[in-house]
This record gives C-alpha cells, sequence and structure tokens, in this order.
C-alpha cells in the first residue's frame, strides 16, 4: 500500500492475537478483583475489633458495707438469699466476606468482538509535480588552452615634493529654464512723401529674439481714406492683410514688404498709414509692431 506521494508505508507491527489480548484481560480482572476482597475484609476485622473494645463493660470494686453491731437476735433468722448481678451480653454481627468466582478449568472465556478501523479512502487527485529544470553547469576550459591571466590594478603613485596638486574642474548642473518668448519688428525707413497716386513699398524685417522655436501669426492693418489700398508681401506672394502664419527657430528672421497705394484724387497733405503686427502663438507676451506713413505732397 503507498501514500499519495507514491512511497511505500511502512510495514506495521504484528499486533497479539484475540486469544492472547483476552487472556491478558482476564488475568488482570481476577488479580484486582482479589486485592479488592483482601481489602474488604481487612476493613471488616479493624471494624470489629473496634466494635468488640467499646461494648465489653468496666468491671467496678464492690465495697462491702460497714457493718453495726447490733444485739443478738433472740431468734436466728433466716439468710438472706443474695440477688445475682445482671450480665451483659454483647451480640456480634458477622458478614460473609465476598470470595471470588474461579472459573472451571477448561472453561472457554467469551471472545469480544472488535471491529477494525476502516483503513482512510486513497486521494481522488494524486498532486502533481513540476520537474525542475537542469542547472546550468559550467563549461570545461578546452584541452590545451591558456588559463587567463590577471593583471593587478596599479597602485597610487606618490607625488613628488614641491609639485603643484592637480587642480579639479566642477562643471555646474544645468538648470533647466523657462523658454521666453519675444519678437522684434524694424524697417530701415518708415515714412515716405508722394505724389497723388504713386505706390510706396516699405521692408520690415521680422525677427525672433525669444530662447526657443515660435509660430507667429503676422496681420496688417489699414488707416487710409478712400481710394487708398495697403497690403504686404511675404516671399514674394501677396498675403494681403493677413492673417499669416510663419515659423522661426531661434534667432530666425522674415522679411516682409508692406505696400501702400496713394488714391490719384488725393489732396496735398493727405496721409495714409498701416500697422503691421506679429503675436506669438505660443505665448501672449512675445508681441511685435510697426506702423508705415504715406503723405501727399504739398
Amino acid at each position: 500500500m503507498t501514500h499519495g506521494y507514491g512511497r511505500p508505508l511502512p510495514k506495521p507491527k504484528t499486533p497479539l492475537s484475540q486469544p492472547a489480548l483476552l487472556r491478558v484481560i482476564v488475568g488482570g480482572t481476577v488479580l484486582m478483583a482479589l486485592l479488592l476482597a483482601c481489602a474488604v475484609g481487612l476493613v471488616f476485622y479493624q471494624v470489629r475489633e473496634v466494635g468488640d473494645t467499646m461494648l465489653t463493660p468496666t468491671p467496678t470494686e464492690t465495697v462491702p458495707p460497714t457493718q453495726t453491731p447490733v444485739a443478738p437476735p433472740t431468734a436466728t433468722p433466716a439468710p438472706d438469699t443474695p440477688t445475682p448481678l445482671p450480665t451483659a451480653t454483647t451480640t456480634h454481627t458477622f458478614t460473609p466476606m465476598p470470595t471470588a468466582t474461579m472459573l472451571p478449568l477448561n472453561t472457554p472465556i467469551p471472545i469480544a468482538t472488535f471491529t477494525p478501523i476502516p483503513p482512510p479512502p486513497p486521494p481522488t487527485v494524486a498532486p502533481t509535480f513540476t520537474p525542475q529544470p537542469p542547472r546550468a553547469t559550467s563549461t570545461p576550459r578546452p584541452p590545451n588552452t591558456r588559463a587567463p591571466t590577471y593583471t593587478r590594478r596599479p597602485t597610487n603613485t606618490r607625488r613628488p615634493p614641491n609639485t603643484p596638486a592637480p587642480t579639479r574642474t566642477f562643471t555646474p548642473t544645468r538648470t533647466p529654464t523657462a523658454v521666453v518668448y519675444a519678437l522684434k519688428l524694424t524697417a530701415s525707413s518708415t515714412k515716405s512723401t508722394v505724389n497723388a497716386g504713386q505706390t510706396t513699398n516699405f521692408v520690415a524685417t521680422l525677427q525672433n529674439i525669444g530662447s526657443g522655436p515660435d509660430t507667429i501669426d503676422v496681420t496688417l492693418a489699414a488707416a487710409v481714406m478712400e481710394g487708398w489700398n495697403s497690403k504686404m508681401y511675404i516671399g514674394g506672394a501677396d498675403r494681403g492683410s493677413g492673417p499669416v502664419t510663419l515659423s522661426l527657430a531661434k534667432s530666425g528672421t522674415k522679411a516682409i514688404t508692406v505696400q501702400i497705394v496713394a488714391s490719384a484724387g488725393a489732396s496735398p497733405g493727405d496721409v495714409g498709414e498701416a500697422y503691421l503686427s506679429a503675436v506669438s502663438k505660443k505665448s501672449p507676451t512675445g508681441q511685435a509692431s510697426i506702423s508705415f506713413m504715406v503723405t501727399i505732397k504739398e
């Protein structure tokens, strides 16, 4: 028989046979009955001795009465008959001692029936064991191969006397800074005087002076009288009044041409203006503007 782990169970020790076990039990019972009978007999003997002592009367001494001399009677009286004293009688009651009943020889001893304990049921599901992977073994070195050599680490060398100690340069850790968005608009000329119906071109330069790349919206707003016209050109293309979106790298620039056309019926002294503005799309703080003015000659 095997248990759940597949290993054999140890062999049980050989128990006593049922007849031998019954003989041992009956013999022990008889011995206990004999010892109990002896104890009961000893107790009864002691009780009887104590009862005899208590019931035995104590003898008393009889003091003869004092005889007073009297005159001799004239006639001799009849002698007195002595009255017998009562004698104490003691009645003892004996209880028979129990005796053990011995079985006759060759009498069969009743055999008790023992129900064996049923064995435990076998496990329903045997435990599964996951095999362990084989341990990695070291790879033997090929024959006729020289063992690796080890180079000893160099020790510290004492600096010669009167030699200045080397200086160490420490580079400070860079602290990341926030990106600054800023713009700048410049132009070589912002004012001009022309005749009526003439066209004037102003060239402006937009520069990203922030700390990083930026995306910018450029718009042109005109403040002119009826008949005047204004527009801007970026990269040679007519962009009208915008808005136009530009992307500039850090320190990048872009040229913007602003064109103002005076009215043919303009009077001397009339003035036309245009305002060029640039605003960063990443931060409202990054913005710049510039104005251009055209005046009709007197």
